[in-house]
């Protein structure tokens, strides 16, 4: 992985500036790296891409779930990944359940964001990435599932503020949020976070 990914502010919400970076699970230079498993992938030969790349760099303990049937990788489940090898850039991996491929929709990963955002301000980390993993396990949105990613996220981080304005909580140490993307699909991907970023902001204005 570049030393120097390519990367892009998206925004700033409250104390938290939101990025989207060329980078995946294992090069993700954060506190917090946060990755996506189904139960399955549709490729015919297993995972692709970051996915693949992550679980090589475990070992293969992603797949491994897998066969052994634990449900790390159902909805919503989750795994907090605190001792990693040194090839993993973060200093953990929470891992996300999506469940069935074929029953994915773009509001099961708005989901899983959510649950990822709660765990970095509940782990107190200033940095954290998300990688949505979608064509790591071979599948196809239809249509932009930037947006519903964006919309989860400014979610959890106003409601976290709100909290701290009440007094009824700290406020979030998380000072940078990334969206990790590959590099052929930067481009559109900042496209779709910024316009989404920048829908929700007006709304509240």
């Amino acid at each position: 992985m570049d030393a120097s990914p390519k990367e892009l502010k998206l925004g700033q919400w409250r104390d938290t500036v939101i990025k989207i970076a060329v980078w995946d699970g294992v090069g993700a230079k954060t506190e917090l790296s946060c990755a996506c498993l189904f139960t399955h992938s549709l490729h015919a030969d297993g995972l692709q891409g970051g996915a693949a790349d992550l679980d090589r760099a475990l070992d293969g303990a992603l797949t491994r779930l897998w066969t052994q049937g634990i449900p790390a990788a159902d909805s919503l489940q989750t795994l907090l990944m605190t001792k990693l090898p040194k090839s993993i850039a973060a200093s953990s991996c929470l891992v996300v359940g999506l469940g069935k491929p074929e029953f994915w929709a773009a509001r099961k990963s708005a989901d899983a964001v959510a649950v990822s955002v709660n765990a970095a301000i509940q782990h107190k980390v200033a940095s954290a990435a998300f990688a949505p993993s979608l064509i790591d396990h071979g599948v196809q949105a239809g249509e932009p599932v930037e947006p519903h990613l964006m919309e989860a996220l400014l979610n959890q981080l106003e409601a976290a503020g709100r909290l701290a304005d009440m007094g009824l909580a700290a406020l979030p140490a998380l000072k940078t949020w990334y969206f990790d993307a590959g590099a052929t699909h930067f481009d559109g991907a900042a496209v779709h976070y910024q316009a989404a970023f920048e829908s929700w902001k007006s709304q509240r204005n």
